[in-house]
């Protein structure tokens, strides 16, 4: 018998959550470039494909997106939005340049 296919909205509630599309969701990376990180939560009551909205935070010089996820999910769920950490590299061209990650462009890396 042949596996079945189900789109998101068709998995039971109570699945979402364990297979990381619902909740804390694992640090992932940019296909485009995997040196770009980010760290998602999406509200557990997000049980439907839909359009929600996305809040971005992104971490001061600390550098700690997992934190600044943490410390705003009872934001996401009290309102029904998604929060996304990103976490820019650092060091791309220049081994001590720390924050330069703060500007939208730095030599050839655009944000």
């Amino acid at each position: 018998m042949a596996p079945q296919t189900l789109s998101v909205d068709q998995i039971p509630a109570e699945f979402l959550e364990e297979l990381g599309l619902v909740g804390r969701i694992p640090s992932s990376h940019c296909l485009a470039d995997p040196r770009f990180s980010s760290f998602l939560y999406a509200p557990l009551g997000y049980t439907q494909i839909k359009t929600i909205p996305l809040i971005v935070l992104v971490p001061g010089s600390g550098r700690n997106p997992y934190q600044l996820r943490e410390e705003f999910i009872a934001l996401a769920e009290r309102r029904g939005c998604a929060i996304l950490c990103p976490l820019f590299p650092t060091e791309l061209q220049d081994p001590n340049e720390t924050n330069n990650y703060k500007v939208l462009k730095y030599g050839e890396v655009r944000r």
